[in-house]
């Protein structure tokens, strides 16, 4: 097996989303004036990449197997990863439980210098990837995977960096309340990323049998929920520095809002996998790159 088909099969693309949700757990713990524990956060960082990858292969697996069972032949050889790189089932299947040994041994070292809590959303997180793809009724084939993604990657991953960093004496729920509204951005532009996703698959999610939200509403609603997607994020960003949960210097990612009207209007236009997929990408990269700025300019200046 190559490192390309290595590559294609965790869907490493899908990886760089998974650091926007990191920046702004690291922003929200030092504007909160707490200390940030480079060696676990390093680990916690090398777990969360980890369990991307094993829920993205599990998916690999699981739509192999099921376009397998309804005779879906394209998509059997051509489309998903393992018939397209000749990558065997037996062979996923050891990378995805490597990936989760990873995973559990990374936290059960957090668990033990860290808090009891950290086991809650580990365990919640690791169900949550493998049944995401997997099981008798998969997550993403209901119209609630976008809000399941966009809340496990765009919170939960906050919420753990939290525990991480955060004394337990000092968790309470006003805090974690402003952790919701801090994370506004990350949950909502990580559920544009799948509902772009399942906007642009409705042909090839109907031949498989899968019921996303598109498929109940429609890809005209749908388009106009993944337009309100990015006004809300910004409305719940501008809160968060208004209420002092978020510095002022994250309103430099409102840069990035030209690019973003301009790249959803391409995609109302023409949402094809292959063209415009990626213009939601680049939504969530630019977001990525104002979000580290902002995390620079806030540590050299103190902004």
């Amino acid at each position: 097996m190559s490192i390309k088909s290595f590559l294609d099969l965790v869907n490493a693309k899908s990886l760089v989303a998974t650091f926007l949700p990191l920046l702004f757990g690291i922003i929200f713990v030092q504007y909160q004036s707490f200390e940030i524990h480079p060696l676990l956060s390093l680990l916690f960082f090398i777990a969360v990449l980890c369990l991307q990858m094993f829920a993205n292969t599990t998916d690999s697996i699981a739509d192999h197997r099921r376009a397998g069972k309804l005779h879906v032949t394209e998509f059997f050889d051509h489309v998903n990863v393992l018939g397209n790189n000749e990558i065997s089932e037996k062979m996923a299947i050891v990378i995805d439980g490597s990936l989760l040994f990873l995973v559990v041994l990374i936290g059960i070292i957090l668990l033990f210098e860290t808090t009891m809590w950290l086991l809650i959303i580990g365990l919640l997180g690791c169900a949550i990837a493998y049944f995401y793809d997997a099981g008798p009724l998969p997550i993403s084939t209901t119209p609630f995977g976008e809000i399941v993604s966009g809340m496990t990657m765009g919170l939960g991953v906050i919420y753990a960096y939290i525990m991480i960093n955060v004394p337990t004496s000092d968790f309470h729920l006003s805090f974690f309340g402003s952790a919701l509204l801090a994370s506004g951005m990350p949950i909502l532009a990580l559920a544009n990323i799948m509902l772009a996703n399942n906007i642009c698959d409705l042909k090839e999610d109907f031949s498989l049998r899968r019921k996303t939200i598109v498929t109940y509403i429609g890809q005209f609603n749908s388009l106009k929920l993944y337009g309100f997607n990015y006004v809300l994020m910004y409305i719940t960003l501008i809160m968060a520095v208004i209420l002092n949960y978020l510095p002022a210097i994250m309103l430099i990612t409102l840069l990035a809002i030209p690019f973003i009207w301009l790249r959803t209007k391409k995609f109302f236009k023409v949402h094809l996998k292959a063209k415009t997929f990626v213009l939601t990408i680049k939504n969530t990269l630019d977001l990525l790159l104002l979000t580290l700025i902002a995390l620079v300019l806030k540590n050299m200046f103190g902004y």
